[in-house]
């Protein structure tokens, strides 16, 4: 009889130690659903702030490309009007050049560079009558000379208005 006894807690210990076994793996297996469900809402946030950052960038380019078609506009119609006229400037068509913005290139301008206002004829020529020694290359030169849209050769060939 005692080897049934004996059996018989055995079996009992086997069944405390299965069902042991089983809770600490139900334990573990929802530490792991928890731990899986709370990776994949810090996920979906990283994303959604991703996504909300680079629809951001987008729509800022788009207002920066907007603003760049608007001056643009404000400079082809300066340069249309003055080579209209018979006693076109050049120097003042070269300055009217150096104002264009490549629309593609917008990211780099700031919001200050793209709503600069543009010199009128009359503006760029009272202020080369007030400095005639203003090369109006030498301001162009420190905001596009970085960006590839005048050369050092377009300085040295710029003439001083006279």
């Amino acid at each position: 009889m005692s080897l049934l006894l004996e059996e018989y807690y055995n079996s009992r210990d086997e069944e405390k130690r299965l069902a042991e076994e089983r809770e600490q793996q139900r334990i573990a297996e929802e530490e792991a659903r928890v731990k899986a469900e709370t990776l994949a809402r810090e996920e979906a946030a990283r994303k959604g702030k991703q996504l909300q950052e680079e629809r951001k960038q987008r729509e800022l380019f788009a207002q920066k490309r907007k603003l760049a078609f608007s001056r643009n506009s404000i400079q082809q119609d300066y340069c249309r009007k003055e080579l209209e006229r018979e006693d076109w400037n050049r120097d003042y068509v070269d300055y009217l050049e150096t104002q264009f913005i490549n629309v593609n290139d917008v990211a780099g301008f700031t919001e200050e560079e793209l709503t600069a206002p543009i010199m009128s004829r009359e503006e760029f020529e009272t202020i080369c009558r007030q400095h005639p020694d203003w090369v109006p290359d030498e301001v162009v030169y420190r905001e596009f000379m970085d960006r590839g849209l005048i050369t050092d050769e377009d300085i040295e060939t710029f003439t001083r208005y006279a």
